[in-house]
């Protein structure tokens, strides 16, 4: 189990993928997973994330939605710490969990 969950709860996000995934792969913390929630886009967004995903290395998860539940539905688990990723910002390689 990873010491650290990032929750991305996504609706129409194909224009920030790329950069999403350029902040997380630059991260120095390592042990940590990512849920990815797609929240019934219209757009590519979640094929550019399994794209993304795809023999990146990186321990995820896809939940997608058929419809959109808004940034309420969030996966639930125990003993785990957890940050939520506004899609829109990007994180430092340094960020502190």
């Amino acid at each position: 189990m990873s010491k650290l969950t990032i929750n991305l709860v996504v609706y129409n996000g194909e224009k920030y993928i790329p950069y999403l995934f350029v902040s997380l792969k630059r991260q120095s913390f390592k042990d940590w997973e990512l849920i990815f929630v797609d929240n019934a886009s219209t757009d590519r967004t979640l094929e550019l994330v399994e794209a993304e995903l795809k023999d990146s290395g990186i321990s995820y998860q896809i939940i997608k939605n058929q419809e959109n539940f808004g940034f309420s539905f969030i996966p639930v688990r125990i003993r785990m710490r957890k940050r939520f990723w506004n899609l829109k910002k990007f994180w430092l390689p340094n960020k502190t969990v």
